[in-house]
């Protein structure tokens, strides 16, 4: 009897230890998801913002390089060391979030401009970073391909595209019914923590994941769950076969649609220039969604109609190309330690 009441008297301890040595990333995945979307659509809700798309203009860059900009290109050294911006700086994504904060005050710049070829990197870094509070930082729309005209001839000029018209319907497809959101998996529990942990890790990863070209989709539609972010009339005129329709800065809420998007299949975005989707898939990725985004947007499918019924702004053309020089001296970030707590002015800052 004794030795029964004993027993008995472990059964709490041993339940509450059990508990606590649980390990925080063993609890259920999805609440972490629930932590980060609540926090994101409450206090920064920025995908759904009048704000986005945000850029800056080639033209702005130039005529304000005295003042108080500091440029940042993405790309890799060999592209930077053969042509670049007077007095940019050269810092890679995976090692963006080091520079601002341990080299520079990020604040104290009127406005960061981010840089690279087609302007898909840097649209994609820029709303990481804006998740993360940096809201003084723009990409260069176009990316360098507005800025000089040879930049342009080798990635947005050749990717002018009129597929054939049987790869574009006007059937409305209909959204995948209501099911599960992403698993996040963090031993974080505070929303800030895990947002920070989930740009860091979007930030380090492989880019080229992030985006995906036209020949890549064309006889694999099935494949991919094709996201048109356009406006439902644009919709209604012809768009990429089995692609659904998701009204911009709305429809990728809780209360809306957000979720219609498959956890099982890749996303693919896209939008009328590739730079709205960029920003768009950054978000998804952000809270676990495998999306990625359509390189050139409906410049690389129907580039005709695009440019004949739609603004200017929604394709590229030569008439964007403000062709300002380059420069190829070399000119990278500062290394070497830097003091804890202190915050060095960039070699070549603006």
């Amino acid at each position: 009897m004794n030795k029964f009441w004993f027993v008995l008297a472990l059964l709490p301890i041993m339940f509450f230890s059990s508990c606590k040595n649980k390990p925080e990333e063993q609890v259920k995945a999805s609440d972490k998801f629930e932590v980060l979307i609540k926090f994101l659509e409450e206090n920064k809700d920025i995908v759904n913002s009048e704000d986005v798309p945000f850029y800056v203009h080639s033209d702005v860059v130039f005529s304000g390089l005295k003042k108080n900009f500091l440029i940042i290109d993405l790309r890799d050294s060999a592209d930077f060391t053969s042509g670049h911006i007077n007095n940019s700086i050269n810092v890679l994504p995976e090692n963006i979030l080091d520079y601002f904060e341990n080299r520079i005050n990020p604040p104290v710049f009127d406005t960061i401009v981010l840089v690279c070829n087609t302007g898909f990197k840097s649209g994609f870094t820029a709303m990481c970073l804006r998740y993360l509070g940096y809201n003084n930082v723009f990409p260069l729309k176009y990316g360098l391909s507005e800025w000089n005209k040879s930049i342009a001839e080798t990635y947005w000029l050749p990717n002018f595209k009129d597929i054939p018209s049987e790869e574009i319907d006007t059937v409305t497809h209909p959204k995948n019914s209501p099911g599960k959101y992403p698993e996040i998996i963090s031993s974080l529990s505070q929303p800030e923590d895990i947002l920070y942990e989930r740009v860091s890790q979007l930030l380090k990863g492989n880019f080229e994941d992030y985006f995906i070209s036209l020949k890549d989709i064309l006889g694999n539609e099935d494949n991919y769950y094709l996201l048109c972010y356009w406006p439902q009339e644009r919709y209604n005129k012809g768009h990429l076969k089995g692609s659904v329709q998701y009204e911009q800065k709305k429809s990728l809420r809780t209360n809306e649609f957000l979720n219609t998007l498959p956890i099982e299949k890749t996303i693919v975005v896209y939008c009328y220039s590739g730079f709205h989707s960029s920003q768009v898939t950054a978000f998804l990725r952000i809270i676990g969604y495998n999306a990625k985004a359509l390189r050139y947007g409906s410049n690389s499918f129907m580039y005709s109609k695009i440019k004949e019924e739609e603004p200017s702004g929604r394709y590229f053309s030569e008439d964007n190309i403000f062709d300002f020089p380059l420069k190829s001296n070399v000119k990278t970030e500062p290394t070497g330690p830097v003091e804890q707590g202190k915050k060095t002015k960039p070699k070549g800052g603006c």
